[in-house]
């Protein structure tokens, strides 16, 4: 399982694990509260692919940084800044390319 560990800019640590979140959240990711003086998770989906990947990743990790902000706003974010990527993905990266 791959893991990524990483702090927000309010001290915050946390570690991103590309495993499958519970069954009982019927999500493909997710981000659990902050937790002062400890590490809290977050979870994506391995299964995923391409810019579904990426936007799930992207959208658990803005929660991270910005966990008051509504669910709504996460996704229009995390969807807006995937579609900009993908309107100029031969331009970022070549091997960046999704499903």
């Amino acid at each position: 399982m791959v893991k990524f560990p990483f702090t927000n800019y309010e001290g915050q640590k946390y570690q991103l694990s590309f495993r499958k979140p519970l069954k009982k959240h019927e999500a493909l990711g997710i981000c659990n509260p902050p937790e002062p003086k400890k590490t809290s998770r977050l979870y994506v989906d391995p299964s995923l692919e391409g810019w579904q990947l990426r936007e799930i990743t992207l959208h658990e990790i803005t929660h991270a940084f910005f966990w008051d902000v509504t669910e709504e706003k996460v996704d229009m974010f995390a969807q807006t800044v995937i579609k900009a990527l993908m309107s100029k993905e031969s331009n970022i990266n070549p091997s960046w390319k999704g499903k």
